[in-house]
């Protein structure tokens, strides 16, 4: 914060980016994670915090609230005093997520994927549990990908390197394909390429530890009468 000001959106993720790389939360200074827990919750918009005594909050995007999820599941380790005062507020919070197309059309789509690099990459610590799963919300910014699908092309090339996290703890392709709106971003994306299909298969297995799961959900898929129709 510099003269009463607070750090807008990309310049805390840039912080916490940098901090994360470098330090666990549990090891922050108090001081230092008072600043960036404040720093958080000015973003609020729910009215969840009296402290700011009517001050004019931060206006936030929609990705700029996509962004501020790792920030909030970096500071949200176990020891952080975020994991017991604010969880309720920050439900809230997303809950305001409303993604329409033109957000998708309108957004640096290079934020987005760097938020997400970066909360996946949170999840190699093993002590680390996210207190917000990104997929689900990132879901919505995919679903909402109707014309170039660039967006989900990029989104699914990281998702498909296994390196950015641990693949048999917390792996994400297990939480999108639980989603109704799983299956149908994918089927927009490939629709009837079957030699990206097996590509896409090919590499999903090996992104995976139990490929079960997953596979029943592609095979319900493909005897969808919509698939059928394509």
């Amino acid at each position: 914060m510099k003269d009463g000001k607070w750090l807008s959106v990309k310049q805390l993720f840039v912080a916490v980016n940098r901090i994360a790389k470098d330090q666990h939360p549990d090891k922050l200074s108090s001081p230092v994670l008072d600043i960036l827990l404040h720093n958080l919750t000015s973003f609020d918009d729910t009215n969840s915090f009296a402290v700011y005594g009517g001050k004019k909050r931060a206006p936030c995007s929609t990705l700029d609230k996509f962004m501020l999820i790792p920030c909030l599941n970096y500071l949200a380790f176990p020891k952080s005093s975020l994991k017991h005062n604010t969880p309720r507020f920050f439900e809230r919070f997303l809950r305001t997520i409303i993604v329409q197309a033109n957000d998708v059309l309108e957004m640096n789509e290079k934020d987005l994927t760097k938020a997400l690099i970066t909360d996946l990459q949170l999840r190699k610590n093993f002590a680390f549990s996210p207190m917000v799963r990104i997929e689900n919300h990132l879901l919505e910014f995919l679903w909402c990908d109707n014309k170039s699908k660039s967006l989900t092309k990029a989104v699914t090339d990281i998702l498909l390197d296994c390196g950015h996290y641990d693949k048999k703890r917390l792996n994400p392709w297990s939480q999108l394909w639980v989603s109704e709106k799983g299956w149908p971003v994918f089927q927009s994306l490939y629709q009837t390429q079957f030699d990206c299909w097996d590509k896409f298969i090919d590499k999903l297995q090996c992104c995976v530890h139990d490929f079960a799961a997953i596979s029943s959900k592609l095979l319900k898929g493909f005897q969808t009468t919509e698939f059928r129709e394509l």
